[in-house]
């Protein structure tokens, strides 16, 4: 399998699964997504195997973190170790950087509640702890993990900052607080 940056062709597949994958509360408008690439905020990396479209990743970078902010598999390919094998690729390329998510918080009354058990179990396998922070996108908050090391609000806050500009995080409501009861 191979993880590289996204070449032309490679929008049409990321637009679809990136549609498909997250509830319309959970996503940022994808001309956005495509912008911030193009000004060379953001990563998107393409996983394909055998020149088979996979999944991706995007990534927005600063300094020594790396935040994986939108990952996701094919659906038919789920279960099989590709995301493993991405997250695997990923740290392999962002080495030295703390690598962090964000998650649908444990809910038992959720819709999606074994399925949050399970994305976060498959964090955990793949060595990411969780954080004493939740980060909050959209009025929608979120659990988050990590790999490298700790996470603190103020340094998302910059990284987003870093990605977007004061001014489209606050149009997308984007923040970060600490959470000390995990």
């Amino acid at each position: 399998m191979t993880l590289d940056y996204a070449q032309k062709e490679d929008f049409k597949d990321f637009k679809r699964l990136y549609m498909s994958a997250f509830p319309p509360e959970e996503r940022h408008p994808y001309f956005l997504l495509q912008h911030f690439l193009k000004r060379k905020k953001g990563e998107l990396l393409i996983a394909k195997d055998k020149g088979l479209f996979v999944g991706f990743a995007y990534l927005i970078c600063y300094q020594d973190l790396a935040y994986l902010f939108f990952f996701a598999v094919e659906e038919q390919m789920r279960g099989q170790g590709y995301g493993s094998e991405i997250l695997r690729l990923i740290k392999e390329q962002k080495k030295g950087m703390r690598i962090f998510l964000a998650r649908e918080p444990l809910d038992s009354f959720a819709d999606n509640a074994e399925q949050r058990i399970k994305r976060r179990e498959f964090y955990k396998k793949n060595g990411l702890e969780d954080l004493p922070m939740n980060i909050v996108e959209n009025n929608y908050v979120f659990d988050t993990m990590s790999i490298g090391g700790a996470v603190s609000p103020a340094e998302y806050k910059a990284l987003v900052t870093n990605w977007c500009g004061k001014l489209f995080c606050k149009l997308l409501k984007l923040d970060a607080q600490e959470n000390v009861v995990k």
